[in-house]
């Protein structure tokens, strides 16, 4: 299980905002998209919303928290069009309930949605970018199963090639560069 990003450089504002909205879900127990409409930090509520739910499906395992995060961070794509400074936030948090869906339900179109929106992340953390280890690393593990799923010789080249370029970003004390290597040994890389 790869963790939410959750970028903590946003203006505190906006994290207050969101945890006013985490907790109107929380004790009402529902969310009402028209509540949001007009507010200005709608994409990053939508995405906090879908971080939570997210969490709880990983806790609860309630597919039907995962279904509303899937939904709830497509909505938050849609408002953070390309040259939007999250954008990647939304792409990789996306990618990632999908993977989980297809996990637990083995639709083949979740993880090709994945890779999909795995590859479109990396687009946008270039060289330089402080979370490229992070996207690299997880398409190489999007491929890789795929890889296990059809047996393509070239997902697994690539999820290889992914590996050792997000190996090269994370210093020896990363703790993330452990999770790499793991990865990385048990595909004979």
């Amino acid at each position: 299980m790869i963790a939410p990003v959750i970028d903590v450089s946003v203006e505190g504002d906006l994290w207050v905002h969101c945890f006013i909205w985490f907790l109107i879900v929380r004790i009402t127990g529902t969310f009402r998209k028209t509540m949001l409409d007009g507010d200005s930090h709608r994409a990053a509520l939508l995405y906090c919303l879908a971080c939570d739910l997210q969490m709880s499906f990983t806790e609860k395992a309630a597919v039907c928290d995962l279904e509303e995060a899937i939904e709830l961070h497509r909505a938050a794509l849609e408002l953070r069009p390309s040259g939007t400074l999250y954008r990647y936030l939304s792409l990789h948090q996306l990618a990632l309930c999908l993977l989980d869906r297809y996990d637990c339900q083995g639709v083949v179109n979740d993880l090709e949605e994945a890779i999909k929106f795995g590859r479109a992340e990396l687009e946008l953390c270039l060289p330089g970018h402080a979370q490229r280890g992070t996207s690299l690393h997880t398409l190489a593990c999007f491929l890789r199963k795929r890889f296990v799923k059809r047996a393509a010789i070239h997902d697994l080249e690539e999820a290889i090639e992914l590996h050792h370029a997000a190996l090269e970003l994370r210093p020896s004390e990363d703790p993330d560069r452990i999770s790499t290597l793991r990865i990385c040994s048990l595909s004979g890389e």
